[in-house]
């Protein structure tokens, strides 16, 4: 009788065990696909006619694959005189109670927050080719960590935000080549 009911208690504990296993790798790779939509999203954007919302869209993905409250998009601007960096922004995309947060705010502690710590310190990813940087805020929930995956998606999602944006500046001096040819 004994052994009947010790055998099935560990059958009932590994059934358990094997039930959570499953339904945390089944988050994992729901987690992975949003990322993954997103970055296909952002890039057939890339690939299509741009129009004055595309920087906005991109970010809005970005911000909600993450499940970040915001993110900025930002150009360090060389400070005037004894001054430090100020940022320029590009654009914000901001889920928060209207509140824009302050890209300055994360020049002092390059270190994102991670589980169980203040997640009031955005994520700075600098943007390498542009001079910029992308700024996301990640909420106060505990269900959204910093993880790995997430870093390698912002990541992504930055080198996105980079080409699109040096595509654009490439477009506008050509074209304003081109105008000065055909005028001058």
């Amino acid at each position: 009788g004994a052994l009947v009911i010790l055998l099935l208690g560990t059958l009932a504990i590994q059934w358990y065990r094997k039930e959570r296993r499953l339904r945390r790798q089944e988050r994992l790779l729901a987690r992975s696909l949003t990322f993954e939509k997103a970055l296909a999203e952002c890039a057939r954007d890339l690939l299509s006619q741009e129009t004055p919302d595309t920087l906005q869209r991109l970010c809005d993905r970005l911000r909600d694959a993450a499940g970040a409250d915001s993110v900025v998009l930002c150009r360090w601007e060389e400070p005037q005189g004894d001054g430090p960096p100020r940022p320029s922004l590009w654009i914000v995309a901001d889920r928060c109670d209207g509140e824009t947060p302050s890209p300055l705010q994360s020049s002092q502690d390059p270190d994102p927050p991670r589980s169980g710590e203040e997640r009031s310190r955005p994520l700075r990813i600098p943007l390498d080719a542009s001079g910029g940087s992308l700024e996301v805020r990640l909420p106060r929930d505990p269900q959204v960590l910093l993880t790995p995956e997430m870093e390698d998606f912002l990541a992504a999602g930055t080198h996105l935000l980079d080409a699109f944006l040096l595509r654009r500046e490439a477009e506008q001096q050509t074209g304003s080549t081109i105008r000065q040819a055909v005028i001058g």
